[in-house]
């Protein structure tokens, strides 16, 4: 894929996806999961909490593929986000572009190595792989808390909504009880590592 002038390579696609994957384009932040049982933290009360947060997650998540799926303006608007926020990383990071492109190397060689069952030589670049990942992040994480991209994204946010409402009239309501579940789960839950 070609953003603007900058290469962004399918394996780092994902790391777009952090800020408006189908599960998170109206809902931006994922309480941790609770513990595993036998751990616990978490009591019944907080379990059935977190349950009915992914169950919603998933009908909103649902509801939002459709809305890409039949509204190619969707599509236009995130792809235009992924290439201001690639183009912001850069900004922040000289080395985003060149990151990019090692990481997506480097993923490739993972993956032939995978294939050959070659496990040592997959093991030897999981190292790399995770440092890139890490600089990518960090640069993206900066990027996201650029007005110019936070006000991308909330535009976005916005025409999803009206698009899953549009499609589903009750898709408003399961909003709202998702940002209720999220501050209920915030209080009790870790955060996110």
């Amino acid at each position: 894929m070609r953003t603007g002038g900058l290469a962004v390579p399918s394996t780092v696609l994902a790391l777009l996806s952090l800020w408006a994957g189908p599960a998170s384009a109206v809902s931006a932040q994922v309480p941790a999961p609770p513990p595993p049982a036998g751990a616990n933290a978490v009591d019944d009360s907080t379990a059935a909490l977190f349950q009915e947060y992914q169950t919603t997650l998933q009908q909103l998540g649902q509801l939002q593929v459709q809305a890409l799926q039949t509204d190619v303006s969707l599509e236009r608007h995130r792809t235009t986000i992924d290439t201001l926020i690639i183009t912001t990383m850069a900004a922040i990071d000289p080395e985003t572009q060149s990151n990019i492109q090692r990481l997506d190397s480097l993923a490739g060689e993972a993956r032939a190595a995978q294939q050959a069952r070659n496990n040592a030589a997959v093991d030897a670049l999981m190292g790399p792989m995770m440092t890139l990942r890490g600089e990518l992040e960090a640069a993206q994480a900066e990027a996201l808390q650029s007005p110019e991209v936070r006000s991308a994204i909330q535009g976005f946010e916005d025409a999803m909504l009206a698009a899953i409402v549009a499609i589903d009239p009750g898709a408003a309501a399961l909003q709202a009880r998702l940002e209720e579940l999220e501050e209920a789960l915030s209080s009790v839950l870790p955060p996110s590592p």
